[in-house]
C-alpha cells in the first residue's frame, strides 16, 4: 500500500521549474477540471496546478466519468494559455501523454505504450486518462486557455474496480509491480510537470519533435482497429501518425485522417 501524502511543498522542492507552476492540493473536490476551468475564466495565470486525492465528479473523454477513488490515484489539472489555434489544441493532449510516460519511466522504470490519442497503457491496460478542454478566445480563432486534466490509477482500490472498467483498468502498483521508495505521488507529478515545461516551453510545442516521440510510442500503428462514431463501427487499419497527431487509416473505402473521435483495436476484442 502506497501512504504517501500529495504535498504543495514536497511537489515544489522537487520541481526544476518552480517558477511556472502554481500548485494547490485538495483533498476532495468535484473535479480539478471544473475548478481550473472556473479559475481561468476569472484570469488566473497558466501555470496553475490543482491536485486532488479524490474527485466526486472526475471527467473522461466523451462526457464520460472518470473513476477516482480516495487516495488511489492521482487526479490532476494544469492551465495553459497557448498562443495556438483550435486546431493545434490536439499537441498539448499528445504532450501530456508523452510527459506522463516519460515520468513514470523516469521514476519506476516502467515501459508504458499510447492508445491513440492519450491513453497511456500498462500491459494493454488502461494506467492513465488524460482530458483536454479548453476556450476559443471572442476575438479571434485562438485558444483563450486550455485545461489538461490528468487521471492516474496508483493502486487499485480494496473492493476491485467497478465492472465496466475491471476489464481495461490497471494500477501503477500492484502484486506484480512493486515500488520499494517513498514518496510516489509527489516524484510522479513533479516529473510530470517538469516534462510538460520541457515541451511547453523550452521546445514550445514543435510539432514534428513531438510526433517524432510519439510514433515510437505508440500502441495503435499496425494493428486493425475499430473507428467508433456513436452506433457506428467501421473496420480499419491504422497506418500511419499524421501531421498534428492525426491516424491515418485504410480500408476498402480508402485513406484518410482521424483527427478526433474514439477507436478499438480489434485484437483485445477476442
Amino acid at each position: 500500500m502506497i501512504n504517501d501524502k500529495l504535498s504543495t511543498k514536497e511537489i515544489q522542492n522537487l520541481l526544476s521549474n518552480k517558477q511556472f507552476f502554481d500548485i494547490i492540493v485538495e483533498d476532495c473536490v468535484d473535479s480539478t477540471n471544473n475548478i481550473i476551468k472556473k479559475m481561468a475564466d476569472d484570469n488566473a495565470k497558466e501555470g496553475l496546478v490543482v491536485i486532488a486525492n479524490h474527485q466526486t465528479a472526475g471527467k473522461g473523454r466523451l462526457g464520460r466519468s472518470f473513476y477516482s477513488p480516495d487516495e488511489k490515484g492521482i487526479y490532476m489539472s494544469v492551465l495553459f494559455r497557448p498562443d495556438i489555434s483550435f486546431d493545434k489544441s490536439i499537441l498539448l493532449t499528445t504532450v501530456a501523454a508523452l510527459s506522463v510516460c516519460k515520468a513514470i519511466k523516469e521514476v519506476l522504470c516502467l515501459g508504458t505504450k499510447i492508445k491513440w490519442v492519450n491513453d497511456v497503457l500498462i500491459d494493454n491496460k488502461k494506467v492513465c486518462g488524460i482530458l483536454t478542454e479548453g476556450k476559443v478566445s471572442a476575438n479571434s480563432e485562438k485558444m483563450d486557455y486550455i485545461v489538461m486534466g490528468i487521471g492516474i490509477n496508483i493502486e487499485e482500490p480494496e473492493e476491485g474496480y467497478p465492472i465496466e472498467i475491471k476489464d481495461i483498468a490497471t494500477p501503477l502498483i500492484s502484486e506484480n509491480r512493486q515500488y520499494g521508495q517513498e514518496n510516489l505521488k509527489n516524484k510522479l507529478v513533479a516529473k510530470i510537470l517538469d516534462n510538460l515545461y520541457f515541451y511547453y516551453n523550452d521546445i514550445d510545442l514543435e510539432e514534428e519533435y513531438i510526433r517524432y516521440e510519439y510514433i515510437p510510442l505508440s500502441d495503435t500503428l499496425g494493428k486493425d482497429i475499430e473507428i467508433i462514431d456513436g452506433d457506428s463501427r467501421e473496420e480499419a487499419r491504422a497506418i500511419g501518425i499524421a501531421e498534428n497527431i492525426g491516424l491515418i487509416v485504410k480500408n476498402d473505402n480508402g485513406i484518410r485522417t482521424l483527427y478526433s473521435g474514439e477507436i478499438s483495436i480489434r485484437d483485445r476484442q477476442k
